[in-house]
């Protein structure tokens, strides 16, 4: 499994995903007064699914006595791997504990494959 912060991509041409989140595609925010604010970016140019889900994971379980219980968003935006043939991860029930306790929604934001993507992986071949 890919580590996030091990590679970076460098990604054009997704205006939805915002300034931040081209190159970190995790985003945990809370609402505050109407209104959400950045808590934390996660995985530097990492968009793949796996990766995330166990990258806030260990966000959680660091952070989880210092978050109130309040209105958060989880938002991993992935990208498919390439080559892939099934499997993926599990969001385990200690890390859905923890998002119910402070009232965390998890959203999965999937964009089509990079080009970047293509050319890593053809790389590593």
């Amino acid at each position: 499994m890919l580590a996030c912060n091990t590679r970076c991509l460098q990604l054009t041409d997704y205006p939805s995903v915002g300034q931040k989140g081209l190159e970190m595609p995790t985003s945990i925010r809370v609402q505050l007064n109407g209104k959400y604010k950045d808590v934390a970016w996660l995985c530097d140019g990492i968009w793949e699914l796996p990766a995330q889900i166990n990258a806030l994971e260990k966000w959680l379980e660091v952070n989880k006595g210092t978050l109130d219980k309040g209105r958060y968003a989880a938002d991993i935006g992935y990208s498919p791997r390439v080559g892939a043939c099934g499997g993926g991860t599990v969001i385990s029930i200690a890390a859905m504990q923890i998002m119910v306790n402070i009232g965390m929604e998890l959203f999965l934001s999937e964009y089509p494959p990079f080009e970047n993507e293509e050319l890593d992986h053809d790389s590593e071949k």
